[in-house]
């Protein structure tokens, strides 16, 4: 079913099911939350939270410009899906994107990587130049049994924490670690600013540095 929607009109309200899937035909279609907004053009769909899972919409959907959209209902819908293998692809990413919203990216401070680099400390090399990488005898198979997952999930994990530049995955699957100094110092240095400071704002000190917890939090900022 084709629909019309003038400029500003709302097409769905937040907390609202909706009793079709929708995607665009021409236009550009405004979605907004509490704390943010953003648009989706020619294409794009939006409303399968509704029509699969029967759960109400997260954001009201406005047209920000004279738009047309096709409504399909769940059978129309599944059929769509089965025979556009991307554009169900980009339903399986927007809602993987939804839920994970609040979790953040993959950092220093990330358990399993500390995990990680405990784990290889006794292989590394002792005395080098610490900002070379040396190959250490150790195969993802071997690092996936110590560290109890499979050797995928290691290789996963590794491409996104060589950034860190304390680890390389070589092409060929080997991996070469810095001096094992520089990760005594990478693994001191994590813990200790978790143990001081959990978070951003946190104001109070830990065990016997309480002298920090005796700011008077309503003179912070003035002079």
């Amino acid at each position: 079913m084709e629909r019309h929607y003038a400029a500003g009109e709302m097409i769905l309200r937040r907390d609202e099911i909706s009793p079709f899937l929708m995607q665009i035909r021409t236009g550009k279609v405004r979605l907004e939350t509490t704390t943010r907004s953003w648009y989706l053009s020619d294409g794009d769909f939006f409303g399968e939270e509704s029509i699969f899972l029967r759960k109400p919409a997260t954001y009201t959907a406005f047209a920000s410009e004279e738009t047309i959209l096709d409504l399909l209902t769940e059978s129309e819908a599944a059929s769509f899906l089965a025979g556009n293998p991307a554009a169900a692809l980009i339903a399986i990413q927007r809602n993987i994107a939804r839920l994970h919203e609040p979790t953040p990216p993959l950092t220093t401070d990330n358990p399993f990587y500390l995990r990680l680099l405990r784990t290889l400390l006794p292989y590394t090399r002792r005395g080098g130049e610490r900002e070379t990488f040396s190959p250490i005898p150790l195969g993802l198979t071997d690092l996936a049994t110590l560290l109890e997952t499979t050797p995928e999930a290691i290789k996963c994990f590794l491409t996104g924490a060589s950034a860190f530049g304390d680890i390389r995955l070589d092409n060929d699957d080997t991996l070469s670690v810095r001096e094992a100094e520089h990760l005594r110092m990478r693994i001191s240095a994590t813990r200790n600013a978790a143990y001081f400071f959990s978070g951003s704002t946190q104001r109070q000190g830990r065990g016997h540095y309480n002298l920090l917890s005796r700011i008077d939090v309503k003179q912070e900022g003035k002079s």
